[in-house]
Formats: structure tokens, C-alpha cells, sequence
């Protein structure tokens, strides 16, 4: 897969930007405070419809501006695509791939994109719902069926968090919730099951992917998977729930740990060490996506020069540039030759360039 081009209206400090893209690898330049990551949480933006970095795309309209829209231009297997996003301050949003409306979710399965910024970190140091929710996005991209399960669960786990917010009034209250508690374990059992395997590969590929940035020493690396806990007596759950305002079974309650030897890389690894694991983690999600999908996603690398030492970062970026489209941001724009340079300075607000 690769991008070809790029247009877009009022994304946060851009009123216009056209660009094209090389095939290879592509280098946006310029000082502090020029849009540097904005450019990259753009292009992830107009492939997905929705920011790596906010939950709220009102936060992503340009100043005093009313409407933002995207549309981006990749190939993938030879078939040329085109996606379009729109949104407004009415919280009014459109997808149309190839012209024709779509879901989001759609999205996930038609462009694959790996992203290495310095939030790339939380991977390892943040909360489980991080690591969660890039467990199942890498599933939505290689797993259609995955797709519809974790849609399922998360239509079931809204419906039955409003059902306890109204504290189970009626009887038939309870038996919905009897129905949506039966339909909640099911599901959770295949999301576990899908992650799961995908943690199995992950290990598997852990040792040869950390050798590709000269990192033997993390060859130990484990991700472990922990189921939340029903309770004992399952008669006291609802009364629960109640009293906490919400479900407290299912499968985004689980845990997923990352160790190193015996050690959780969380609570005893330096923060360098860490910044190092989760860049390998991200290179190991890029080989298996390259090998479940038949096709090597396009790389997005965010200011890798102030993340990893000049060595790693050389060797990380050597290696996905040779069998990706690879965008990243620097500086100077020094260390790195790039087969096209996009220049931003803090002035600028429309990027315009062949």
C-alpha cells in the first residue's frame, strides 16, 4: 500500500494543505511549532476518520472554524481508492470511500498504517485500555469476522450500562439483563480467545524483531493476558453494579502485561527502556500485519530522533523504509535522506506542494 495524495480544509493549524507523496519515503521538515505531527495526525486522520491523538474532533477544527474536510488518495493492490471525511461543529460527520458512504470500521480494513510517536511509550507505561485497544485494532485489520464480534460486544456493553444506570426497576429489566449479561460472557469469551492468539504471535516474533534493532538484550520480552473476574456469587453482580453505575465483567475490564524475564517492564524498566520496547512492540505489530495482510503498511514516524538514540533509530527506520512508504518528521531533515522534503515554518497555514 501507498499513499499518493493529500487535500484537506481546517485541521488544526492548516486551512488548506495539498500535497503529494513519494513512493518511498518522504520527509516533512521545519521548526517547533511549525505542524509537524499535526501533518502526521492528519494523514492518519483522513485514512481512518479519527485521531491517534483525541477522542474529540472538535478539538481538530482549525481556529474559529465551522467545518473541517479531508480526502486522501492511496493505491493498494493495484486498485486506486479514495477517502473522504467531513466533519462540522454540529458533530455532523461523513465517510465516503470511493464516493460511497461507510462506517469507520470499514476503514480499519482498507488502509493499514503504522504510527511511532512519542506516545508510542504508553504502549508499555500506560493504562491496560491502551494496550487493549491496540491489541484489537490490530485484529480489525487482519480479522474480519473480529470486527463484527467487538462492534457486537461494545453495542451489548452500552445497552447494558444504560439498562443498570436505570437500577433495574422493572422485572423486565431483570430479564434483559439476565439476556445481555448471557450475550456479554459469549462475546468476551471469542474477544479473549482472538487476543489471545494474537499474543502468541506477538511472542513468537519478539526475538528476531528486537535483533533488527540490535537489541538482544530484550529477547525475553512476554506479553501476558489476564481475564477480570467474575464474582463468586453471581446473585450479589447486579447489586453491584448498581452501587458502581455500570459492568463490572467483561472482556475491557482484562489485563495485558509486558514482562521482561520475571519483571514487569511497567513498574521496573527505565523509562528508556521502555521508550525501546515499545518501538520494538510497534515493529513487531508492522511484520505481523505485513505477513497476515499480504501488503506492508505505510509507516507514520513522529520526531524518532528525540525518542531513540541516532543508532536504533537509524536501524528502525533502515529497516521499514526498505519495504514501506515511510513519513516522519525531523527537525533539520539531516540524518536522513528522503526521496521528497514537505517544508513547514510557523507562519505557514496552507501547505501547497507538487
Amino acid at each position: 500500500m501507498h499513499l499518493v495524495g493529500l487535500q484537506a480544509e481546517n485541521f488544526r493549524n492548516f486551512s488548506t494543505v495539498q500535497l503529494s507523496f513519494a513512493k518511498h519515503t518522504n520527509l516533512i521538515t521545519g521548526s517547533n511549532g511549525s505542524g509537524k505531527s499535526n501533518l502526521i495526525e492528519l494523514i492518519y486522520y483522513a485514512l481512518f476518520s479519527r485521531s491517534f491523538k483525541t477522542s474529540e474532533d472538535m478539538n481538530l477544527l482549525h481556529w474559529k472554524e465551522s467545518y473541517l474536510r479531508t480526502q486522501i488518495e492511496f493505491q493498494r493492490d493495484g486498485v486506486d481508492k479514495t477517502v473522504v471525511v467531513s466533519f462540522n461543529s454540529n458533530k455532523e460527520k461523513k465517510v465516503l470511500l470511493n464516493n460511497i458512504p461507510e462506517k469507520f470500521s470499514v476503514l480499519f480494513r482498507e488502509s493499514s498504517v503504522i504510527v511511532f510517536s512519542p506516545s508510542t511509550s504508553q504502549l508499555v507505561k500506560g493504562l491496560p485500555s491502551v494496550r487493549r485497544k491496540w491489541l484489537d485494532r490490530i485484529l480489525v485489520r487482519v480479522d474480519r469476522e473480529f470486527t463484527s464480534i467487538l462492534y457486537s460486544y461494545q453495542q451489548t456493553l452500552r445497552n447494558r450500562n444504560a439498562l443498570i444506570k436505570r437500577k433495574l426497576i422493572q422485572k423486565e429489566d431483570y430479564d434483559l439483563y439476565d439476556l445481555l449479561t448471557t450475550n456479554l460472557v459469549s462475546l468476551s469469551s471469542l474477544i479473549r480467545k482472538g487476543r489471545q492468539d494474537l499474543i502468541k504471535m506477538i511472542n513468537a516474533v519478539i526475538s528476531p524483531t528486537v535483533s533488527k534493532m540490535d537489541l538482544p538484550m530484550f529477547s525475553s520480552i512476554e506479553l501476558k493476558y489476564y481475564h477480570s473476574r467474575m464474582m463468586e456469587d453471581p446473585s450479589l453482580l447486579a447489586k453491584e453494579e448498581i452501587k458502581r453505575g455500570g459492568t463490572l465483567i467483561g472482556a475491557h475490564l482484562d489485563q495485558i502485561e509486558i514482562f521482561h524475564g520475571d519483571a514487569s517492564v511497567r513498574d521496573f524498566s527505565s523509562e528508556g527502556e521502555q521508550k525501546l520496547i515499545s518501538f520494538c512492540l510497534k515493529l513487531c505489530e508492522f511484520d505481523l500485519i505485513q505477513v497476515k495482510t499480504k501488503n506492508s503498511p505505510v509507516c507514520l514516524i513522529d520526531d524518532l530522533f528525540s525518542e531513540l538514540d541516532e543508532d536504533r533509530a537509524q536501524l528502525l527506520f533502515k529497516y521499514v523504509s526498505s519495504v514501506s512508504q515511510t513519513i516522519f518528521t525531523d527537525l533539520t531533515g539531516r540524518l536522513i535522506e528522503a526521496d521528497k522534503v514537505i517544508p513547514l515554518t510557523r507562519e505557514e497555514n496552507t501547505i501547497c506542494l507538487p
